[in-house]
């Protein structure tokens, strides 16, 4: 952010302390409706856009589709005045006709230095055992659910998702519920992160299926992946269950009514010199090429060879560690490329910024760049 835009967002900033006061509304039988975007030069809509508009200085926020409004307004000329961090804060006139709705589009222009994407090509850059599993998934010998997969169906329990598999079935045994795989009569082998956990019978009845980052699935030992077959003393020809659990809770932190939103709070510590931008630091915060951590490709865009971009931003702390509660996305070219972008910066690691000698909070406004994969062949 460059001297000048810097000063025009601090003096907008000033303004953008509070939610308009109660009675501030125009009057409904003189007045009109606002409604908009906020884009960027190439189209992409813009969230977390702080608004200052009409004549009594409302506020107000483009949401997750880079959207405002309805706002009303009373009868007549009105300015809209538009500020995002990393973008020249910009103004617009505009009408407001009584019992109309006016629908405005805002550009504004870009002006941080850009840092280096972390760019995701198909499934390739993936490390640890969710690759896998998605190399299993991508050779197709047994059965596959991805967390997105999951979600999708959204199961009661793990043996709701195991019940969608052909081959199989699951038995009532008094107060509990076994799982029998390819018409055996013995219990599946389960092994969790690699490891067996339990000869004979488990109760998979109990596991919630919203903790497991993948679950697989085989009928026999016919198709079984040799790193499963080891040293086993179970007999894998009752089939296999493999399941892959969550690292840690990644959920999105959730907000309180009134709390300001990821993008304001970060403007709020800018204006309180408590975070720097990119271009007050003497020295920039640099992503560790050592940790290796790309995000997933979802699914489903996967699948289709889907091609996007997502811009995320966050306040890099002084370990070099990111606060997840100030993540966001300023732009994305779809919303399945969000989920796996956050997961992925929760263990990214940085270098951190310094400024006058010291390590400081910076913003970083991280790109992730999603290249479909042209070597892949589907399996089916």
């Amino acid at each position: 952010m460059d001297a000048r835009s810097r000063m025009a967002f601090l003096l907008f900033a000033l303004g953008a302390v509070a939610w308009p006061r109660a009675g501030a509304q125009a009057d409904p039988a003189d007045s009109g409706l606002l409604r908009g975007t906020v884009i960027t030069a190439d189209g992409s809509l813009i969230s977390g856009a702080q608004l200052r508009v009409g004549a009594d200085g409302r506020h107000a926020e483009t949401g997750d589709e880079g959207r405002f409004g309805p706002v009303r307004l009373a009868v007549g000329s009105q300015w809209l005045h538009v500020r995002r961090i990393g973008y020249r804060p910009d103004s617009i006139g505009f009408e407001i006709v009584r019992g109309a709705e006016t629908e405005l589009s805002i550009r504004l222009e870009r002006v941080v230095v850009e840092i280096a994407p972390v760019t995701v090509v198909g499934r390739r850059g993936i490390s640890g055992s969710l690759a896998g599993f998605h190399r299993r998934q991508s050779i197709g010998l047994g059965h596959y659910f991805s967390r997105a997969a999951i979600g999708r169906r959204a199961p009661f329990s793990l043996l709701d998702l195991l019940r969608a598999v052909p081959g199989v079935r699951v038995e009532s045994r008094g107060r509990t519920s076994v799982v029998r795989i390819g018409g055996h009569r013995c219990p599946p082998m389960v092994r969790l992160n690699g490891m067996t956990i339990a000869d004979g019978e488990i109760g998979l009845d109990l596991w919630d299926p919203g903790a497991f980052e993948g679950v697989e699935i085989y009928n026999s030992a016919v198709g079984l992946p040799v790193e499963f077959v080891g040293n086993l003393r179970q007999d894998a020809n009752c089939g296999a269950v493999i399941l892959w659990s969550s690292p840690g809770e990644s959920r999105a932190p959730r907000r309180t009514t009134g709390e300001l939103s990821a993008a304001a709070d970060i403007a709020r510590l800018l204006e309180a010199h408590v975070v720097y931008a990119a271009a007050d630091v003497d020295s920039m915060a640099r992503l560790d090429s050592a940790s290796g951590i790309v995000p997933i490709y979802p699914d489903s865009l996967f699948g289709a060879r889907t091609s996007g971009i997502v811009l995320a931003e966050f306040v890099l702390g002084a370990s070099g560690e990111p606060d997840m509660r100030t993540f966001n996305v300023i732009t994305t070219t779809h919303a399945l490329f969000v989920e796996p972008v956050r997961r992925a910066v929760r263990a990214l690691r940085y270098s951190p910024a310094w400024r006058n000698g010291a390590r400081v909070r910076q913003i970083l406004q991280q790109p992730f760049v999603f290249v479909a994969d042209s070597a892949r062949r589907d399996r089916r």
